[in-house]
């Protein structure tokens, strides 16, 4: 499994999902994303809006990210 940490604002965050989607298809191993940034801290100011564009995508678990 892989994960990809997704943060920023709306390109970047398109940009990272296009890149774990490529990953995934060219590695075949299941793909998740690492969206804690936009949780982690209320001063950011930003929000993940993947779900704005209809993109589909496993969530890691709050309690569940490490480095």
């Amino acid at each position: 499994m892989i994960r990809v940490r997704v943060q920023g604002g709306m390109g970047n965050q398109l940009f990272q999902y296009a890149f774990a989607r490529e990953l995934q298809e060219r590695t075949q191993y299941n793909i998740q994303l690492v969206t804690s940034w936009y949780t982690r801290d209320k001063e950011i100011g930003r929000k993940c809006i993947l779900d704005h564009f209809n993109c589909k995508y496993n969530v890691v678990p709050q309690n569940d990210t490490y480095r």
